[in-house]
């Protein structure tokens, strides 16, 4: 059984040869391969190495292209001081006022540096490992990006006393979120020697009900 039948298996409820294991390394598998935590969210390369590293070394069904907090931040225009390690430290947030909200756009994945670079480390995850592995690429939960770009203090009591700015942003943010999923999941899917081009953001029905998938 391989460690992608494996997983399959346990999601499905099916009998497996023993519990999937699919644990979450970041700093740890950088000072694996003997880099720096930065070296590891800054570089996919290193990113890649570190994680089939550990995969490889320990026998884990799954290689994960998760590294820190701020590459969707970044991509929304956020400027970060990145210690050795360490995750980035924020110059300022974005959606400092009110009115920085109401002008939040989608990112174009394709134009951010960071948020490209984790789409291309989970094609060169899935054609190393892909055969016989699961590869996890990341997007931030909606809440959880909205405290990014709004600090989590200001994010909080906006919960409170202005919902209506978290939902304003929310629309914004999940539209960006699902373009940067798919990009990831465009880039697992690509064959060998075929192009995989990046998708921009793309309007979302403001209904649930009347949204469709392509």
């Amino acid at each position: 059984m391989t460690s992608k039948e494996r997983l399959y298996a346990v999601m499905a409820g099916r009998p497996t040869d023993r519990p999937a294991v699919t644990p979450i390394f970041m700093s740890w598998a950088a000072h694996y391969i003997n880099r720096s935590y930065r070296d590891y969210y800054l570089d996919g390369d290193v990113l890649v190495s570190a994680q089939l590293a550990v995969t490889k070394a320990f026998g884990i069904d799954q290689a994960s292209a998760i590294s820190d907090p701020w590459r969707e931040a970044s991509g929304f225009g956020m400027e970060f001081d990145y210690p050795e390690e360490g995750v980035g430290q924020p110059r300022g947030y974005l959606l400092d006022s009110d009115d920085d909200i109401r002008k939040l756009r989608p990112v174009d994945v394709a134009a951010s540096d960071r948020m490209r670079q984790r789409v291309g480390s989970v094609g060169k995850l899935a054609e190393a490992v892909g055969a016989t592995h699961s590869v996890l690429g990341w997007v931030e939960g909606p809440l959880a990006e909205y405290a990014d770009l709004r600090g989590t203090e200001k994010a909080m009591l906006d919960l409170i006393e202005k919902p209506e700015l978290y939902l304003a942003a929310g629309e914004v943010v999940v539209e960006n979120a699902i373009a940067f999923a798919r990009a990831q999941i465009g880039r697992r899917r690509r064959k060998p020697g075929r192009s995989c081009p990046l998708p921009g953001p793309r309007p979302a029905a403001r209904d649930p009900a009347r949204r469709r998938d392509p």
